[in-house]
């Protein structure tokens, strides 16, 4: 190192200034090299040590500027790249070209800039500006304190921000732009995906997917906005978007996968379903919801106008209140209805609720399967009925009713004509006016109103087609009934009858085979068909053709005007030339034609060729599985769409938009318009903040505290209170009420379903009028009781009427303290699955009492076996007694044959008579031992006897008893088993309720199946505050008495 200590210059030879040296604390100066060194142990100084450091500054204590040009102010601060600065105590700048300007500030690399103390840049180029900045990436800029990009060419600018991808940028306060060419602007706002935006306190912008090659291109705008996924965008304050998803509008939400929600409080969860509007909603998959509170729940359901629902799997539901509810079912105009599925509902206020059914008319109505109603008013309720025409009715299974206010009240009846009347079955009315009330019947007037059949018969009277006399001869010259009317009234007019069995035919050349023949050329050949008017043919099973070359030729098929062609089984065809092919289709209109199952197509030139169709107007077309064109020339020709145009029409949906533009569904005035109107207070965030929040939404609803209050007339009173439905009271720290009429009183009493009532602290009552009216008491299941002290209840109906009593199961009751019953006097059940007991108080199960009964069936056995051994040994002794007395015997008997033999003399004889005598004695004796013997084994026999017949007894016995325990052992495990597989698909169904960002109150609805048993669940979660979130769930299944719930309370920080 060489120091400029001096201050002449050798070269120059003239003394410039004179100061002492730097080591004493003053400054020294050069001016012929430009240097100055001011404090102790300053120096600059050159590499290599012989170059000269001109024009470099050192200034303060151990201050060191290296190198030519650079300038190094402040307290152990140093300068040593070319032409670099270093200003403040300890800053370092290193690099050439590099400025670090306060405490600690450090420039390391060339063109650097750190300003700020303990500021960094690093990277070339980069600068930091604020305290503990760090620029730490080549062209990165870092803006504000303890802010970092150290991303390449990254910016950021904010307190605390962060710019960590390749040209990210983070703007506000805690902003962070983590991946490749994201953007966070707004106070708190991220971008962690790839080509990601995030615009507005608090919004994020993120993938799913995480940092990778595919990440990213997600954009967030507004306040608390989340865009999660990749090509997402979220648009509004809170809105929510996911993978591919598109969310608009304020606290909007588009959670699944390619999901678009366009307005306040919209929602779009199903994959690549839509909702447009406020409150508007669309769950199922592929599903559209166009309009103020629209709900679409079920696979390519799709609901357009205000408050319209589509509930079935590729239902449509289009007009204010439009309701389709089933698979399949469509629901056109204002509070329009299809119930059922399949069911076709079209005009304001119609409603068909049969399967299959359709209604199409300003309050027409459909109720039976496959019934038709087409006209205002028009009702058609049998069972295939079909009612055409304003006020008529087909009230009659397979009944026709065609006319204004035509009736066709019997089964198979038809009434044609305007004011027709028929009451009476397979009878039929013809004319305006006409009625009948007989059955089998043709009337052609009413009582006062008669007509004649001109151009088929000339009647002598006035009233009378044929009068009685030419019936009764008909009659007498006919054979088997059958009537045969021309103009001559004779068979040779034209006229057959081609079977034996009953027929009608009424003008020239009919032909009738068990149905109804009248005009000119008409053909029937079909139980119960009926051909009116000139060449129609009628040729199938209830079959009906009326007008010119009209043709029904299947079963129950139906053509009515000039060539209208019917010709699959239940097809219709109404109109000039109209076509209906296939099984179950509408043609109506002239030229309209459906082609495809249960296709309708009605209008002029309507085309309905795909399956399931509906082609609705003029020239409309509708020719793709499920779709469903409405409007003139409109066409519908992708699987499950509805159209309102073509490529070159497209039209307004009336009372749900007035937008300028032509492709506008809904327009900004209407939006702000739904906004301001919704019905929603909610405190302001820095009364929140001060503890005071709460949240009351609906009509007539109140929230005192830091309650929530959800739906009409609901009440929440106390802190953490919830109240959810319509309308529930939850009154108390932490009650809760939801559902519909419920009462919750009490420090975390909770009452969920219908009519519930928790009145006490803790208290639980869940289920329909389930009521647990103590404190801390449960009862959980439809009409659940428990009011004893501490009691629980758990089951449809069961009681717990005592202190810590407990009743389990449907209709259990009990009332007994300290007890548990899973029954009633009237109601026993067993209980499964019991350990084996082990202590005093502990139960047993059924093992334990198989082993006891075994111990006594042993016991009893040994007894007895005992009893017969005894017996047994008694007689072997007794036995003994009886060998040895006759050995006796033989031994006397030996010595008194010996004394005879030694008597020879007569002396002797008088002694061997006594000996005789004796011997004699001695086997009395012994015969009487044998006897005694003999009777002691009997005695014995008979002991046994009796002990193995008592054994057999209880062995028998206890046969019986085991077999009829394993009966009800059986009986009951087969029931265990189906209420344990109900419990299992019910416990399936009870997950855990996903809580969307930002949102307060989330409903979820789940379903399974395990081993033949399925369970369903709904559950609820509510956001009391930003910590605190209460839920709660009801599940059951297909086994009765399966219900059950749960309640529970997350705390999060």
């Amino acid at each position: 190192m060489a120091a400029i200590l001096g201050v002449a210059s050798a070269a120059h030879g003239q003394v410039v200034d004179t100061f002492p040296p730097p080591a004493s604390g003053v400054c020294a100066v050069n001016a012929d090299l430009q240097t100055l060194v001011c404090g102790s142990g300053a120096s600059v100084s050159a590499t290599p040590p012989a170059a000269v450091p001109t024009q470099a500054t050192a200034i303060g204590h151990a201050a060191h500027a290296f190198n030519a040009d650079t300038t190094a102010i402040g307290a152990n601060s140093e300068a040593t790249g070319t032409e670099s600065s270093a200003l403040g105590s300890g800053a370092s700048a290193t690099g050439e070209q590099s400025i670090a300007v306060g405490s600690g500030a450090t420039a390391s690399s060339g063109l650097a800039t750190a300003v700020g103390v303990n500021g960094a840049a690093s990277g070339n180029e980069a600068t930091t500006l604020g305290a503990y900045g760090n620029a730490s990436q080549d062209f990165a800029t870092s803006i504000g304190a303890f802010s970092a990009a150290s991303g390449l060419n990254s910016t950021t600018t904010g307190a605390e921000s962060a710019a960590e991808g390749a040209d990210s940028s983070a703007f506000g306060a805690f902003s962070k732009a983590t991946e490749v060419k994201s953007t966070a602007i707004g106070k708190g706002a991220q971008a962690l995906g790839e080509n990601s935006t995030a615009i507005g306190e608090g919004a994020v912008a993120k993938s799913d997917n995480g940092p990778s090659a595919t990440a990213g291109l997600s954009t967030a705008v507004g306040q608390g906005a989340a865009a999660n996924g990749y090509r997402s965008t979220a648009l509004g304050q809170g809105a929510v978007a996911a993978d591919s998803a598109t969310t608009t509008g304020q606290g909007s939400a588009a959670s699944s996968n390619g999901a678009s929600a366009y307005g306040v409080d919209s929602r779009a969860t199903g994959i690549a379903a839509s909702a447009l509007g406020a409150a508007s909603t669309a769950s199922g998959l592929i599903s559209t919801a166009v309009g103020n509170a629209a709900l679409s729940s079920a696979e390519g359901a799709a609901s357009f106008g205000s408050n319209s629902r589509a509930k079935g799997a590729y239902s449509t539901a289009l007009g204010t209140d439009a309701d389709a509810s089933a698979d399949d079912a469509v629901a056109v105009g204002s509070f329009s209805a299809a119930t059922s599925k399949k069911a076709v509902g079209v005009g304001s206020g119609s409603a068909a609720t049969g399967e299959e059914s359709v209604a199409i008319g300003d309050g027409s109505e459909a109720s039976q399967d496959k019934s038709l109603a087409i006209g205002a008013s028009a009702k058609a309720s049998g069972l295939l009925s079909t009612a055409i025409g304003a006020g008529a009715k087909g009230a009659g299974s397979n009944a026709l009713a065609l006319g204004v206010n035509a009736a066709a009240n019997g089964a198979n009846s038809m009434a044609l004509g305007n004011e027709t009347d028929v009451s009476a079955s397979n009878s039929v009315a013809l004319g305006n006016g006409s009625t009948t009330n007989r059955n089998n019947a043709v009337a052609i007037g009413a009582s006062g109103a008669e007509r004649q059949l001109v151009s088929v018969a000339a009647g002598t009277a006035s009233t009378d087609a044929v009068n009685l006399g030419q019936l009764d001869a008909r009659v007498a010259s006919s054979n088997g009934g059958k009537v045969k009317v021309g103009y001559a009234v004779s068979a040779g007019v034209g006229n057959t009858l081609s079977n034996q069995n009953s027929g009608v035919v009424i003008g020239d050349t009919n032909d009738s085979f068990n149905g109804v023949a009248i005009g000119r050329l008409n053909t029937v050949n079909g139980s119960g068909s009926v051909a009116i008017g000139e060449s129609n043919k009628a040729v199938s099973t209830g079959s009906i053709a009326l007008g010119y070359q009209s043709n029904a030729l299947d079963i129950s098929a139906i053509a009515l005007g000039y060539a209208a062609q019917a010709a699959a089984q239940e097809a219709v065809a109404i109109g000039r030339d109209s076509f209906a092919s296939s099984y179950r289709n509408v043609a109506l209109g002239a030229a309209s034609k459906a082609s495809a199952d249960s296709a309708t197509a009605i209008g002029g030139g309507a085309i309905a060729s795909g399956v399931v169709s509906l082609a609705l107007g003029k020239d409309a077309q509708a020719t793709a599985f499920g779709s469903v064109a409405i409007g003139a020339n409109s066409l519908a020709d992708e699987n499950n769409t509805v159209s309102f145009g073509n490529g070159f029409i497209n039209r307004t949906l009336s009372h749900v938009n007035d937008g300028s533009k032509d492709f506008d569904a809904v327009n900004m005035r209407q939006l702000n318009a739904l906004q301001s109107s919704t019905d929603v207070r909610i405190d302001t965030i820095e009364k929140g903040l001060n503890g005071g929040s709460n949240l009351n939404f609906g009509q007539g609803s109140v929230a005192k505290g830091k309650a929530v209050a959800l739906g009409y007339l609901n009440q929440a009173n106390g802190n953490g209170a919830v109240a959810i439905g319509d309308p529930n009271i939850a009154t108390g720290t932490g009650a809760v009420a939801i559902g519909a009429d419920n009462t919750a009183t009490g420090t975390a009493a909770v009452a969920l379903g219908n009519l519930s009532i928790a009145d006490g602290d803790s208290a639980l009552a869940i289920g329909d009028q389930a009521n647990a009216s103590k404190a801390g008491n449960i009862a959980i299941g439809q009409s659940s009781a428990a009011s004893g002290d501490r009691s629980l209840a758990l089951g449809a109906t069961a009681t717990a009427s005592a202190a810590d009593a407990v009743a389990i199961g449907y209709g259990s009751s009990a009332d007994r303290a300290n007890s548990v019953s899973v029954g009633s006097a009237a109601l026993q059940r067993q209980i499964t699955n019991v350990a084996a007991g082990t202590q005093d108080t502990d139960a047993v199960n059924f093992a334990q009492l198989k082993a006891v009964a075994a111990s006594g069936n042993a016991a009893a056995t040994a007894a007895a076996q005992s009893t017969a051994n005894t017996a047994l040994t008694n007689a072997a002794t007794a036995q003994t007694t009886a060998n040895t007395a006759l050995t006796n015997a033989a031994t006397a008997k030996a010595s008194a044959d010996a004394a005879a033999a030694d008597a020879n003399t007569a002396l002797a004889q008088n002694v061997v008579q006594d000996a005789k005598i004796a011997s004699v004695e001695a086997a009395s004796t012994v015969h009487s031992t044998q006897i005694a013997a003999i009777q002691a084994k009997d005695a014995s026999q008979d002991a046994r006897a009796t002990a193995i017949e008592a054994v057999n007894a209880a062995q028998g016995a206890r046969l019986t008893s085991l077999e009829s325990g394993l009966g009800r052992l059986g009986n009951q495990v087969e029931a265990n088993r189906r209420d344990a597989n109900g419990g299992i698909a019910a416990a399936m169904a009870m997950g855990g309720t996903i809580m969307p960002a930002d949102a307060k109150f989330a409903v979820s609805f789940n379903l399974a199946t395990y081993r033949g048993q399925q369970g369903f669940s709904g559950s609820a979660v509510v956001k009391a505050s930003d910590h605190v979130y209460f839920n709660a769930a009801l599940a059951g299944s297909t086994v009765k008495g399966s219900s059950g719930g749960r309640v529970g309370v997350t705390f999060a920080w």
